[in-house]
Formats: structure tokens, C-alpha cells, sequence
């Protein structure tokens, strides 16, 4: 036959994946879908599961959209690699790489303006249209000069086989926002990964003693973190207890007030007494109207989307995790050895689970609740999704209303703020605090003990051969062998 009959042929014939093997029986949808067994449901009623099967995906579905993340870079970051990249392959970046991140200051200092004025002009800049994600500038950054001071300590310029990095990108935009905190008053900490190791306590007689030197200048710390144990303090004070020791040691009374814990990303705020002690702040006093206005039929039903997309996740992904309900929260936490017993398969018998599959179930539960808004089914309510680094957490609100909260509370303007913290990733928690307050991004305890040593000499005046007058400081310690100085 001819070239044009076979290809006529073949035209007509039924696609492969159309055809069915013999003996086969063809797959619906419906019956493609995991189910999940009734029994791992069980803080969900019977008909929230009826109401639930709404969230998935919808019969005809089809194009499945691409949710993955990039774990090495935002928006911001990635842009700048792409405008320091030229200055390395041309092996040129001695004289050209300051330039370069003149250029970037130059782009952020005119969205800046855009931003003051406030007539929707900052929806058109030239930084806007590079970086559509990027997020609000409380104050212009001077990166170049901020380049040239990292580069005189680290020598990036004189680097022949390894580019400027996302590390080093992130720590000169710490640098040059640290520079423009001029009237600093209150600086609020992420805690894992911020201020102590992971899962652990605070444990760090330097890191107390420079947080006690910034509240000795009037500086307000606290710590908002996604932990919630209600208003049990003893179980902060416990993961608190050297910070809190220090305190005693080195802080008057009327100092020690100027330490807070707000717990939950939101809800329960405690302040440090004169006893070192954590003391409950009552809610009608300090809490914004609409974190605890939501009505409570929406509270329960983003818990149980939550719970519902977790659960799901758990029987496909075959993961030795468990669910833990809490009053505004809901988490996936692994399950360790003993759950290897009851599920044989893939997954972790550590108390640990792969970051990919961390940010997965996030991607998962942003999803299904997104849908469910959409649909009708649930209120405009502010939630967060994060990964933990060990486990998946849900909580009602997010780390900006609870900021949002405290600068209110204390009367502090958002651009006399910083937070501190880890997690500014699409699968973070404290990326939502960008939207109220300056931020500074730390990828561990040794890097919050840097940032702070240059707090306390770019925005509070201490040098380190200068003699602070207030009590508890003398100069701004360097290293562990420099803590006797500290006490008076």
C-alpha cells in the first residue's frame, strides 16, 4: 500500500489509550478515587464526610494544575539571581556586581515611592512587572551599600567557580533593611529555627543575652509562634526557661514587661511579669475584632476540609503519620515506630517526613479549602497551611493578624517593626507577616544571634568598644567568652 493508505489506516484505528485489554473492565473516575476508611475520620460527623466528597475533584476534571514550589527561592530572590548572573559568566563581577544591585535598589526604591503615594500607581512599576509577587516595602533599601559591606567580610566579588547565591542574596537584603530600621521598637521572632533548634528549647546564653539587651533599650520582643497550647503557660515557660532566666539576671522588673508570646500565630497572648513569669492578657483587651468574629459553623468547617485533605493524603501517599485536632487547629505529625506496626508500606519510621511530601499535603489542603470558598460552602476566613519541617499544621488566622494584633495593641507603627523567622516560602508561616511588618529571613539560631548583634549596633547605637549606661549591658558580646561582660 502507499504511504498516504497506511496513514489513512492508522488515522481510523482507536487510539492506545482508548482501547481496553481483554478481560479488563474499564475505570470510572469514581472508582479511581482513594477512598478513606470511616474509622480515621472519626472527630468528623457522618455528614460533614457526605459534605466533604464536595471538595474533591470534579468528575470531568481533566487538566490537573501544576501546584509545585520552589524550594530554593521567592520571587524577589530569584529575580536578583537572574540580574547578578551576567556579572559571574563574564567573569566580571568585581566591577560590575555592585552596579548591579544598584540597579535592584534603584527598581525597589521607585516601587517604594509607588507604594506612598497610594493612588494604585505600584500595580506598574518596573518591579511589579518583573516580579508580579512582590510584596510591600516599609522603607527604601540601600543594597548596594549593603553589597559593598557583606562583600568586604566575604569577599563574594573575588569568587572565580561559585555565583552569588539565594544565602547570599538573602543575608544582604537582611542587612539593608536592618540599615533603614532607624526608631526601632518591637521586633517579634519565629520560634523553631529562629530561636532554638527545631522541636527543641531555647538554649542559647548568648542569643538570651542580646535579646535582654534590646529590651533594656526599650525594645519590645516577642515571640509569635504557630505552637498552641492555649493559655498553658508552664508549657511556653518550659521552652522558654533559659531566655526567662535571663530576664531574672539581667533586666529590672519594668524591663522584663517588654517581652510578649503570642501562641496559635494568633490567639493567645501572654506577657512576661515581674516574676519572669508568663501571665495571660485577657482577649477583649488586645485582640483584633475579626480574629475571634468568625462565625464558628466556618471555624469547624475549614478544620474539617483540613482534616478531611490530611486524612486523604495519609491513605494515598501511604504515610505513618496521625491526625491532632485541636480547638483552632488542625495537624499531621508522624507517627514514628510504633505506627510502622499498624502501616506497612512506604513512609517514615522516624519522627520525621520528606519535605516533598511535607509540601504536597500543604499544596493539597490550600487547594481544597480554596475550592470550598469558592463554591460557597465556606466564609471568607483567614487560615495558614505550613510546613513545619516535621509535620503539617492548619491553624485559623496567620501571623499577620497576630502581628497585626500587637502593633495595634502597643501603638507601634508597622515601619518601626521586624520580624524574624524562617519560614518565607509558598509553604511557610511567615510569609503572611510580610503584609503588616518588615522582615529579616534566618535559616537558624546562629544567623538570629548575627542579625541581632547588628541591631543593636546600626539601630540602637552600641558599639563594641563603647559602655552602654543601662543595666544589664556593657557592650554587644561576640562570642561565649564574652558573657561575664554582660552582667552588671
Amino acid at each position: 500500500r502507499s504511504k498516504m493508505e497506511r496513514r489513512e489506516t492508522r488515522s481510523t484505528r482507536t487510539p492506545k489509550s482508548s482501547r481496553k485489554r481483554k478481560g479488563s473492565t474499564e475505570l470510572t473516575v469514581s472508582k479511581r478515587r482513594a477512598s478513606v476508611p470511616t474509622e480515621l475520620l472519626s472527630p468528623i460527623s457522618a455528614t460533614s464526610l457526605e459534605v466533604l466528597e464536595g471538595c474533591e475533584d470534579d468528575e470531568d476534571g481533566g487538566l490537573r494544575r501544576n501546584l509545585s514550589i520552589n524550594q530554593e527561592h521567592d520571587e524577589l530572590v530569584k529575580f536578583t539571581m537572574r540580574i547578578l548572573t551576567p556579572s559571574f559568566v563574564l567573569n566580571n563581577m568585581e566591577t560590575t556586581l555592585s552596579d548591579s544591585w544598584e540597579f535592584i535598589e534603584k527598581l525597589i526604591e521607585e516601587h517604594y515611592n509607588a507604594l506612598q503615594s497610594n493612588d494604585g500607581s505600584a500595580e506598574y512599576t518596573r518591579l511589579k512587572t518583573y516580579v508580579p509577587g512582590v510584596g510591600k516595602f516599609y522603607t527604601p533599601l540601600r543594597l548596594k551599600a549593603a553589597f559593598l559591606e557583606y562583600d568586604m567580610k566575604y569577599k563574594i566579588s573575588k569568587r572565580r567557580h561559585i555565583p552569588p547565591s539565594p544565602n547570599d542574596c538573602r543575608h544582604i537584603f537582611n542587612l539593608a533593611q536592618i540599615s533603614e530600621l532607624t526608631g526601632l521598637r518591637m521586633v517579634t521572632f519565629d520560634g523553631d529555627c529562629t530561636l532554638y533548634p527545631d522541636g527543641q528549647n531555647f538554649d542559647s546564653p548568648l542569643l538570651a543575652n542580646l535579646i535582654c539587651s534590646m529590651m533594656a533599650k526599650g525594645v519590645v520582643c516577642a515571640l509569635v509562634t504557630a505552637a498552641g497550647y492555649g493559655y498553658k503557660t508552664e508549657k511556653y515557660e518550659a521552652r522558654l526557661k533559659m531566655l526567662l532566666t535571663s530576664f531574672e539576671k539581667h533586666l529590672t522588673n519594668e524591663q522584663k514587661q517588654n517581652f510578649y508570646v503570642l501562641g496559635g500565630e494568633c490567639h493567645y497572648l501572654m506577657r512576661c511579669n515581674k516574676q519572669s513569669r508568663l501571665e495571660k492578657i485577657s482577649e477583649e483587651v488586645w485582640t483584633k475584632k475579626r480574629l475571634h468574629g468568625y462565625p464558628e459553623k466556618d471555624v469547624t468547617r475549614l478544620l474539617d476540609v483540613s482534616e478531611y485533605t490530611l486524612q486523604k493524603a495519609i491513605k494515598e501517599l501511604s504515610l505513618r503519620a496521625v491526625i491532632l485536632r485541636k480547638e483552632r487547629a488542625v495537624g499531621m505529625i508522624p507517627g514514628g515506630p510504633t505506627k510502622k506496626k499498624k502501616k506497612p508500606g512506604s513512609g517514615s519510621t522516624r519522627l520525621s517526613m520528606r519535605e516533598e511530601t511535607l509540601d504536597e499535603c500543604v499544596l493539597r489542603v490550600r487547594e481544597a479549602v480554596d475550592k470550598d470558598k469558592k463554591a460557597g460552602r465556606l466564609g471568607p476566613i483567614d487560615y495558614c497551611a505550613f510546613n513545619g519541617g516535621h509535620d503539617v499544621w492548619v491553624d485559623v488566622g496567620n501571623k499577620s493578624i497576630g502581628v497585626a494584633a500587637l502593633q495595634k495593641y502597643l501603638k507601634i507603627p508597622q515601619d518601626r517593626c521586624l520580624h524574624i523567622g524562617d519560614q518565607f516560602l509558598k509553604a511557610g508561616n511567615d510569609a503572611a507577616a510580610r503584609s503588616v511588618t518588615p522582615t529579616a529571613w534566618v535559616a537558624n539560631p546562629e544567623e538570629t544571634r548575627y542579625l541581632l548583634k547588628q541591631i543593636l549596633v546600626k539601630c540602637l547605637g552600641l558599639t563594641t568598644d563603647e559602655t552602654s549606661k543601662n543595666k544589664g549591658i556593657s557592650t554587644v558580646p561576640q562570642d561565649e567568652d564574652d558573657l561575664h561582660h554582660f552582667v552588671t
